[in-house]
């Protein structure tokens, strides 16, 4: 029977989420100014674009998935603004900390679940912006690998266990909003999958293996055939699968390689810690190594991709369900006084994760906590000044995130409208259709970060055609000559 007192913990881990969104979450909150400060508003952009009947990738173009640019579309078919996104968000969260709080209370009970929740959520503070990509997939994440822990926990050699078709369905459909976000957000969880295939397979049970990957593609089909059909009939499902995937593997190509996995060890520290104690617990543990062996498989090649990718913050967001098992198996192993090399090794563990989480560098949280105080106007608002109002529509941004876009209720005029310089030099296909589109000098202002471009992609354009109007900090205002 359901403790009558089950429903209040939920209701009051739900109000933790939406507080901890509604403050941190700099683009979307209905309670926070316009700030020209993160990408994510490209994702409110390319939303409100799509319900004014805009085609992503066609009309207007940009790097990711179509689901991060669907949700942002509901956001504003909800309430006509942000407001509607947020509220998406806060569901989102209210979900991923309601299925922590669930994995917790199972296996640790439900006091100490209530200690675990607000661990993940401290681990979430430092890597969380809000309306990023990472987010909407963190609750089917987390649920994802609660149910292989699960399955896992229960597998014995003398009696395997079978593995339901139905999850397998449920990991289908997760791969599928991963490949259509970002497709490294799977690369955690179906290490997993693998492992489970694996132990099927070693252990003979074909018949079950077969179900569950026919459950798989058919779970990726519910989720993945209605936009390849939606862009298909359209007439851009090459553009939608361009954006998607193809030219995120030029991108990935030229990330900063392992130069990033030391600076940003404390960002990935769920990762890290998790991998390590999976291999303890591999080594020591003779009773739980297949424990050990799928924390090894949940977070090794995430791990090597978070090792040498560009490093941002908001990448670690996938790795978060991480700290959950570390929590429940570091909670077990003191409970149980396991082995002396063991509970050295989960001392020297816990010793490094605390230091990390508790000496992060709170980027994130600083910019909230300093733009909470800040009443002043950002740089853009300015300049935009400075343009007759009649000419808004006719406005571009270049390397400099476009807010101002949302905030001004500006239709971009330009295919590719937050252009930044990391685009060029990627793929020839894409570097002749911007400078076609740039060419075309549509735009009669432009507005620039002149500290923080590459001289040789705009500045042959804007010496030619356009004409500098005036400057404020590393702003520079820009007007077509004629």
């Amino acid at each position: 029977m359901v403790s009558k007192a089950l429903p209040w913990r939920y209701l009051c881990i739900i109000l933790v989420a939406v507080a901890f969104v509604t403050w941190m979450s700099m683009p979307t909150s209905p309670f926070r100014p316009w700030r020209d400060l993160l990408d994510q508003y490209v994702f409110l952009l390319m939303g409100k674009l799509w319900v004014q009947g805009c085609l992503p990738y066609v009309d207007y173009w940009e790097l990711k998935g179509p689901i991060i640019f669907f949700i942002n579309a509901v956001g504003y078919l909800l309430t006509d603004s942000r407001t509607g996104v947020y509220l998406i968000q806060c569901i989102c969260m209210s979900a991923t900390l309601c299925w922590m709080y669930r994995w917790y209370k199972n296996y640790i009970g439900g006091k100490a679940a209530f200690l675990g929740v607000v661990f993940s959520l401290a681990c979430l503070f430092n890597i969380y912006g809000g309306n990023q990509v990472e987010e909407y997939v963190l609750p089917l994440l987390v649920l994802s690998y609660y149910y292989q822990y699960q399955w896992i926990n229960r597998y014995t050699a003398a009696a395997p266990d079978v593995h339901r078709p139905v999850y397998a369905a449920f990991y289908g459909f997760v791969f599928a909003f991963c490949l259509l976000t970002r497709l490294t957000n799977a690369l955690g969880f179906t290490g997993g999958v693998a492992m489970i295939a694996i132990m099927l397979m070693f252990n003979g049970q074909w018949k079950n293996l077969v179900t569950n990957i026919l459950a798989f593609l058919g779970g990726f089909a519910v989720l993945f055939l209605p936009f390849a059909i939606y862009f298909y009939m359209k007439g851009a499902l090459y553009e939608m699968w361009y954006g998607t995937l193809l030219f995120n593997l030029h991108y990935a190509n030229s990330s900063s390689g392992w130069t990033s996995i030391i600076p940003h060890f404390r960002t990935y520290i769920d990762v890290y810690i998790c991998m390590a104690t999976g291999l303890s617990i591999l080594l020591f543990n003779k009773q739980r190594r297949l424990v050990g062996i799928w924390m090894l498989c949940v977070s090794f090649f995430l791990w090597l991709w978070l090792g040498g990718s560009y490093g941002f913050g908001g990448y670690g967001i996938i790795g978060i369900p991480c700290s959950c098992i570390v929590f429940i198996e570091m909670y077990k192993l003191f409970k149980r006084r396991q082995s002396k090399p063991l509970r050295y090794i989960a001392y020297t563990l816990v010793a490094i994760y605390l230091v990390m989480i508790g000496t992060k560098d709170y980027t994130t949280a600083k910019v909230v906590f300093a733009l909470s105080t800040e009443p002043g106007e950002e740089i853009i608002d300015v300049l935009m000044r400075k343009i007759p109002k009649e000419d808004y529509p006719f406005v571009n941004v270049y390397q400099t995130t476009p807010y101002c876009y949302l905030k001004y209720d500006i239709k971009p005029c330009y295919k590719y409208f937050d252009v930044l310089d990391f685009l060029w030099g990627m793929d020839e296909h894409l570097d002749n259709d911007m400078a076609a589109v740039f060419e075309s000098c549509r735009a009669k202002w432009f507005i620039v970060n002149r500290d923080k471009i590459s001289k040789m992609h705009i500045d042959p354009l804007l010496e030619e055609k356009y004409t500098l109007v005036t400057t404020y900090q590393d702003m520079y205002l820009y007007r077509r000559n004629d």
